[in-house]
């Protein structure tokens, strides 16, 4: 019975992360205190339904990191095409944030607590993927409604681009059971960001 209850999982998290105060309680920083949310949502995920949580990698990682890497220097080449704002270079603590708690801690609530139960009731690894994908980028809607209006094109293009690395880094995480690849190519993503962000003021 309770793996019907999986459905709820994305309504709980959204609602929670998305309509809680935090502002209420957040620090003076632009590291989000929604992060401690994120732990202790996968945290729970886990103590309910113990899914594996193993760290190795397979061959898949290179083609699928080759893969990443394309669509980050695509997505970068597009926002620097259309002359995005985006606020990055606004954010506090980048380095910690982008290449440290993001693919750390993202990975951990999309690919693992919001992935593993559903494997056991979307019986299409395809619409697994798909799935995943977009509760990942859905996650980066949120910003639109936190900042400034001059974001929001941005904003509406990094979901785009958010989906397709969900997309890879569930695909990643199904191949090999493994939390650390989805890990390293999200981290290689933000860094090919994180260099465009320092080095030419994306």
């Amino acid at each position: 019975m309770k793996y019907y209850l999986v459905f709820l999982y994305p309504i709980i998290y959204f609602g929670l992360s998305w309509f809680l105060p935090w502002d209420a309680i957040q620090w003076d920083s632009s590291i989000s205190v929604t992060y401690i949310f994120d732990i202790f949502f996968a945290t729970s995920v886990y103590l309910i339904h113990k899914p594996r949580l193993t760290f190795r990698l397979t061959k898949g990682v290179m083609p699928r990191g080759l893969a990443v890497a394309a669509t980050a220097f695509l997505s970068i080449f597009i926002c620097l095409q259309l002359g995005l704002l985006t606020p990055f270079r606004y954010v506090d603590n980048l380095f910690i944030q982008i290449l440290i708690l993001a693919p750390i801690i993202e990975e951990l609530v999309f690919r693992y607590a919001l992935f593993e139960p559903f494997k056991l009731i979307i019986p299409n690894k395809n619409m697994l993927f798909i799935f995943n994908g977009l509760l990942f980028s859905l996650s980066h809607g949120k910003a639109l409604t936190v900042l400034p209006t001059d974001f929001h094109s941005f904003i509406y293009f990094q979901m785009g681009y958010t989906f397709l690395l969900g997309w890879i880094c569930s695909k990643a995480k199904f191949s090999s059971g493994s939390i650390l690849e989805p890990i390293l190519l999200h981290f290689t993503f933000n860094l090919i960001f994180y260099y465009s962000v320092t080095n030419y003021n994306l």
